[in-house]
């Protein structure tokens, strides 16, 4: 089994006992080798060590004609609207709703959705239009920053 050198001794061995036990980690060009799962301990990586924040991917139906998104949608994750009609979706002014914050729309039925800005003082931005192109369509809504909202994905 590799280890370190003992300080002191290993007299004229431990350049060999140290390149050893390099070698466990380090490729011969000095580069880490890569990590395999079967290499870290149970537990080892969570995603609180890895700064990340993970939602449950949980789903809420929207059937219309009227919705107004809240700070409980956000973490919905997925909003799938299904109707035969166009479904609005309201885009408020919310200072509960965290900056990042993102929501997922599916055009479940054959209903559009169409976002509106809640007032004047909400700004929903798109590089395409603000209506969903067809059933199936998904689109994300990502709150950007205060009162300023970025619309992408699947639209006319």
């Amino acid at each position: 089994m590799a280890r370190l050198p003992n300080p002191g001794g290993d007299d004229g061995r431990w350049g060999d006992i140290l390149n050893d036990f390099l070698k466990q980690s380090h490729k011969d060009n000095g580069k880490l080798k890569p990590v395999q799962t079967d290499d870290l301990a149970d537990s080892a990586v969570t995603t609180k060590k890895l700064g990340l924040d993970v939602r449950h991917m949980t789903t809420k139906e929207i059937m219309g004609p009227r919705h107004r998104l809240t700070a409980e949608d956000m973490d919905m994750a997925i909003l799938e609207v299904n109707s035969t009609k166009p479904v609005t979706i309201i885009v408020p002014k919310d200072d509960a709703i965290k900056d990042g914050a993102i929501v997922e729309f599916c055009q479940v039925g054959k209903g559009q959705i169409i976002f509106v800005a809640e007032s004047k003082a909400v700004v929903l931005r798109s590089s395409a239009s603000v209506k969903s192109r067809t059933q199936w369509s998904g689109v994300t809504l990502r709150y950007r920053r205060a009162n300023e909202w970025v619309l992408g994905g699947d639209l006319e």
